[in-house]
């Protein structure tokens, strides 16, 4: 993790914070981490360390125009006028994190071996919620070599419920016997 760009992340969510603009930079951030993780052309264009810095801000400009909240469009001029526009992804991955912080959101990647039903899903998120205080952003997947059960990814924990890690701690108990 960037120093750098934990420290704009953090200048950002506090400015936000003070100025009750919270959730307009929470939105410009899920907002970029979309355009992040679905343009190539976006990531090549923000790592790209030649194009002048006039270059840059006209193709913010362009991309975002008055779309992103005033807040945000000062946090571009001023990572463009830095020679930082680099730090963009690790800023907004970041920022998200310390606005979900902010807000008491959780997000929550569960990994199941068959789709969850919409009541499993719900079920889930009313447990963790209950267990963490927390409102769960629910995000399912399915891997169908976990064989049954899931495994859940809650921050940097990860709690395996699933079939194949009991049948491995099963094997090494056999082994270890």
């Amino acid at each position: 993790m960037s120093t750098v760009a934990k420290r704009y992340a953090s200048a950002l969510m506090d400015v936000a914070r003070e100025s009750g603009s919270l959730d307009p930079v929470g939105k410009d951030l899920q907002d970029l981490e979309a355009l992040l993780s679905s343009s190539d052309e976006f990531k090549t264009f923000v790592a790209h360390q030649l194009l002048t810095p006039e270059e840059q801000q006209a193709c913010m400009d362009k991309i975002f125009g008055k779309a992103a909240f005033p807040l945000t469009q000062n946090l571009f001029k001023l990572l463009i006028a830095r020679e930082r526009l680099n730090l963009l992804p690790e800023l907004v991955r970041i920022g998200l994190e310390l606005w979900q912080e902010e807000n008491g959101i959780l997000p929550v990647s569960v990994l199941s071996a068959a789709p969850l039903a919409a009541a499993q899903e719900k079920a889930l998120i009313e447990k963790l919620s209950q267990r963490t205080g927390k409102q769960i952003v629910l995000n399912s997947s399915v891997d169908e070599s976990l064989i049954g059960g899931f495994r859940l990814h809650i921050g940097d924990q990860v709690e395996d419920h699933s079939l194949a890690a009991k049948l491995e701690t099963f094997k090494r108990n056999v082994i270890n016997a």
